[in-house]
């Protein structure tokens, strides 16, 4: 398997590191990685860094409770079972959001005059997803919560890569980015809606007790 450098692919660390500290670089050494199939890349590195946030989650939330959801929300410790329920689902939930996306970024990449296919794609919203797996680390204690907010690097993430990974004309790269963060957020909003609604029949049936 063939890099742009001479010493291969970085692995999971190096590749995280230079994504969020050297972004404009890295895509560029990225694009030089067109053996790496979309495969290896979700098991090799999304899917490691997706782990982190449901895995934290539960030793936050075994450790130091949970929240319930509204106007007379209070602290719980839900039990061992419930945690790793929850974090199952909401992992699944994550994959299923992180491939409808991968489809929507290539999609709509074709409109705005790109000139590579769904697997540039991919690795765009699979790399630019970096800040927002590795926030999940900060679930494993719950007043680091408001740092969650450092995932928003990611938009500048997806916006220095459009051009490099997909070919666009630069003009093109900011409607784009703009563009697709709405779908994303309006996905996000219907795989969280599953979410409260798929623990809600857990809970229904004894299975979050």
């Amino acid at each position: 398997m063939e890099s742009s450098g001479s010493a291969g692919p970085p692995s999971l660390a190096e590749r995280a590191k230079a994504i969020i500290l050297t972004p404009k670089s890295e895509w560029k050494r990225i694009t030089g990685e067109d053996d790496t199939t979309t495969r290896t890349v979700t098991t090799g590195y999304f899917v490691p860094l997706a782990l982190l946030g449901p895995v934290c989650g539960v030793i936050g939330t075994i450790l130091y409770g949970g929240n319930s959801i509204g106007p007379y929300a209070e602290a719980y410790h839900p039990s061992l079972v419930s945690a790793v329920i929850g974090a199952a689902v909401a992992f699944v939930l994550t994959l299923i959001s992180f491939f409808l996306l991968t489809v929507v970024a290539d999609l709509l990449a074709r409109k705005f005059g790109a000139q590579q296919g769904s697997d540039r794609a991919f690795k765009l919203i699979a790399y630019s997803a970096t800040p927002a797996l590795l926030v999940g680390i900060l679930s494993i204690w719950p007043p680091l919560a408001p740092l969650h907010i450092l995932a928003f690097y990611g938009l500048y993430l997806l916006y220095t890569g459009a051009v490099p990974m997909l070919e666009m004309p630069q003009d093109k790269a900011m409607p784009y980015t703009i563009v697709l963060v709405l779908c994303a957020f309006v996905l996000n909003l219907i795989i969280g809606a599953l979410s409260v609604a798929n623990m809600a029949l857990l809970g229904g049936m004894g299975l979050l007790s």
